[in-house]
Formats: structure tokens, C-alpha cells, sequence
């Protein structure tokens, strides 16, 4: 209920300050200005639902927990680690 609550009030003030913040459209650097806007939008949003991935990842639910164990390939050559949820 926590989250929910978080969310919706991050979302009712990002909503509230785009409505305020509201300007006439202007053409000033043309194509290169929403091609750079675009990207922009898209990396603030990879972020924030990466982050949302990646702490919902690590997170601890009743009697179980993420742990970072070594990778192998199958000849036994080390591939670096990954996360694996361990429960009692």
C-alpha cells in the first residue's frame, strides 16, 4: 500500500508540474530539438524503470533473499556472477 501510495503521489506531482509548467510549442531548433528531447525522455525513463527493476530484484520477501553466486560456462570457464533467490 506503501508503494502505491508513493507512486501515485510522485505521478500526481510530475502530472501537476508538466500542467503548470506549460509553454507555447516553438520550432526553434527544429528536428534536432525533439530528436535530442527523445532521447533525453527515453534515458530519464530507462532509468526509473530500471531502478524500479533492480531494487525489486534485491529486495527480501518472507524467508527468502537474492545472492550473487559465480557463473560457469560448461567447459567450467568463469562468466562473471549472477543473482540467485535463495529461500529457507
Amino acid at each position: 500500500m506503501k508503494k502505491f501510495v508513493t507512486a501515485t503521489a510522485a505521478a500526481l506531482s510530475v502530472a501537476a508540474t508538466l500542467a503548470l509548467s506549460a509553454a507555447p510549442a516553438e520550432a526553434k531548433f527544429g528536428r534536432k530539438g525533439a530528436f535530442w528531447g527523445g532521447i533525453a525522455a527515453g534515458l530519464v525513463g530507462a532509468a526509473i524503470v530500471g531502478s524500479a527493476a533492480r531494487a525489486h530484484h534485491h529486495g527480501h520477501y518472507r524467508n527468502c533473499w537474492t545472492e550473487k553466486r559465480p557463473r560457469y560456462n560448461r567447459w567450467g570457464d568463469f562468466r562473471g556472477y549472477r543473482y540467485i533467490r535463495v529461500c529457507n
